[in-house]
């Protein structure tokens, strides 16, 4: 999944600047930026969900070389239901996991096992009557909740309330970096 943001307004300010300054000024107003909304969107998926920003995987690849493209990145692979902090418990009826804060889910019929050759904690189920095979259950996917309305929302407002500072900052760096104080 991909999202661009369009930066309009910034061309005039950039004129009085030589091609590589403005090269530097928008790649490292890219980075940063893009670095903010990283942490922004961690912090507004840790808000919602049990879970640390470590295990989320949502990771920031900036923009290198003469390309000003920069990505939020998060992988695509499920979670674990006893990954998120609210521990899975097991009841009479089936599991009872929290992965959204506030809110605890029973996934009914289902149980808590631990894998005997590598030690992995998971809620399973049964899709047959036989003890053997059986499934893990998962909880949310952070690629599809970095894709979804929520997640460009808060990408598009961490760069709205950032990048005109950040861009002030960066700007008067250089430009005085390249033509004295100002």
């Amino acid at each position: 999944m991909r999202q661009s943001v369009k930066i309009k307004g910034y061309k005039k300010a950039l004129r009085g600047l030589d091609y590589r300054t403005q090269q530097k000024v928008a790649k490292s107003t890219l980075n940063k930026v893009g670095r903010k909304a990283a942490t922004d969107v961690k912090r507004g998926f840790g808000k919602d969900y049990n879970i640390t920003q470590k295990l989320m995987g949502v990771k920031f690849k900036p923009a290198s070389g003469k390309s000003l493209n920069a990505y939020i990145e998060a992988p695509s692979k499920n979670l674990s239901v006893t990954k998120f902090k609210g521990k899975a418990k097991q009841t009479r009826p089936g599991v009872v996991a929290s992965i959204k804060k506030g809110s605890k889910q029973l996934y009914q019929g289902q149980f808590l096992a631990t894998m005997p050759s590598s030690q992995h904690r998971g809620v399973f189920y049964r899709k047959t009557q036989a003890r053997l095979p059986i499934q893990e259950t998962y909880g949310a996917n952070f690629a599809h909740l970095l894709g979804s309305d929520y997640g460009r929302s808060l990408i598009d407002k961490s760069v709205k309330a950032n990048l005109d500072k950040i861009f002030n900052q960066v700007f008067k760096f250089y430009a005085e970096k390249k033509l004295g104080k100002i």
